[in-house]
Parts: C-alpha cells; sequence; structure tokens
C-alpha cells in the first residue's frame, strides 16, 4: 500500500487501481510488442548475412567454372 502511495495511486479509490492496472496491461504490451520487432530484427539480419554469404559462394562458384 506504500508502494503505490509513493507512486502517486490513491489506493482508497478502487477506479484508481483500477486505472493503475490498465496502465501497467498498456506498458506490458507495449514491452512485449518491441522484444517481438527486436527478435524480428535480428532475424531478418541474420537472414540477410546468410544470403550474403551464399551469394558470395555460388558467385566465387560460377566465375571458378570458366
Amino acid at each position: 500500500m506504500e508502494t503505490l502511495l509513493l507512486m502517486g495511486v490513491d489506493v482508497s479509490k478502487p477506479e484508481a487501481v483500477q486505472e493503475m492496472q490498465a496502465d501497467f496491461q498498456q506498458v506490458r504490451k507495449w514491452r512485449k510488442s518491441v522484444e517481438t520487432v527486436q527478435r524480428q530484427s535480428l532475424l531478418t539480419a541474420i537472414g540477410i548475412v546468410v544470403s550474403g554469404i551464399i551469394g558470395a559462394i555460388v558467385v566465387t562458384l560460377r566465375g571458378s567454372g570458366h
């Protein structure tokens, strides 16, 4: 209770506590969205690097075949 009061939440009003909970839920959704974007960005970067390496190998093999 003291922590909530320090955060400015009037614990005597249920709607204030519900609003705080909704705020925390929104922050959690935002955090999970950011984590998903970071994970997808990493996978994309790895895919680009791997494609580049494979492309370099293919170009090298085709060039040495002549």
